[in-house]
């Protein structure tokens, strides 16, 4: 057995002596990088302990118990020389997203975000979202929805559409959405009732 192993042995043991005298809710597991990011993996945690009514100054024990060795092992090198359980949670949480997730220069991030224009077959739901996907690491601040409005008029693919939110004298960007959102369904309708009445007609 590993150094790590054991360590982790040692503290399963105690964690699990403890569960075995309460009623768990729910599971965590262990960590997972090629199933989900860690930050979604922290949300369950703490969805986790908030369930099973679990004391903040228990929350570092328990997080290494449950993380697993792979991601133990991992803290153990990023605290090195010190211990894991010597850091505070918040600690331990950034220094895993800072190490699986490095942050990325804002610069080349917006050239990203200005650069996308919505993709033949993409509807404005998916659009929308991947532009708020590369807004995550632009750093706009208070001007976000600004940028997203501005992006999202200049990067729709409907020239129809684009023109009628130019001509809007004041737009912000949950106006922008839900213009184009309602032009793209009734677009749809029109297109499925052209099929159908040419189906009624045949």
């Amino acid at each position: 057995m590993s150094v790590d192993e054991e360590e982790i042995w040692n503290v399963s043991s105690l964690f699990n002596e403890k569960l075995s005298t309460m009623s768990i809710i729910g599971g965590i597991g262990e960590f997972d990088n090629s199933a989900e990011t860690w930050s979604s993996y922290v949300e369950r945690f703490d969805l986790f302990v908030e369930c099973n009514s679990i004391a903040n100054d228990k929350k570092v024990s328990t997080l290494l118990t449950v993380v697993g060795v792979k991601t133990y092992s991992l803290l153990r090198d990023l605290c090195t020389p010190e211990k894991p359980s010597s850091k505070t949670f918040d600690d331990l949480v950034k220094l895993i997203q800072e190490h699986l997730y490095p942050k990325p220069s804002f610069i080349a991030e917006r050239y990203k975000f200005s650069k996308r224009n919505q993709h033949e077959g993409e509807t404005v739901a998916e659009y929308i979202a991947s532009l708020k996907k590369l807004s995550a690491y632009c750093e706009f601040g208070a001007a976000l929805n600004d940028y997203l409005r501005d992006r999202l008029v200049s990067g729709i693919r409907s020239e129809s559409t684009k023109q009628r939110l130019l001509g809007e004298t004041t737009l912000t960007f949950d106006q922008a959405v839900k213009i184009v959102c309602s032009v793209e369904a009734a677009e749809r309708n029109a297109a499925a009732l052209t099929v159908n009445g040419g189906v009624s007609g045949g």
